[in-house]
């Protein structure tokens, strides 16, 4: 099943920005306040299936990953303990 709602998506602040957003493959993930507890960031493809999932540590700041396996699209991604979703769009 899909993990949220379209209107989750549309009208969530922001937790987090993804640069450059869209990207060819490498992106980073920046989060304004220091991430404070271990969570974990999932990227959804646009069917919901999961397609990568991230652990993050205290005091994250940046994580930046390569996904040049994700083929041109959109996806979602999600930061579990906050429920913020952003959408991020991959062009090859």
């Amino acid at each position: 099943g899909y993990p949220i709602g379209l209107e989750e998506v549309l009208l969530d602040k922001v937790a987090f920005s993804i640069v450059p957003n869209p990207s060819s493959g490498t992106v980073s993930f920046v989060f304004p306040e220091a991430i404070t507890t271990n969570c974990q960031l999932s990227i959804y493809d646009i069917s919901g299936r999961l397609v990568n999932t991230f652990a993050l540590k205290p005091d994250t700041q940046q994580l930046t990953v390569e996904l040049q396996n994700l083929s041109s699209g959109i996806y979602y991604c999600h930061l579990s303990g906050n429920a913020k979703t952003e959408k991020l769009v991959i062009i090859k």
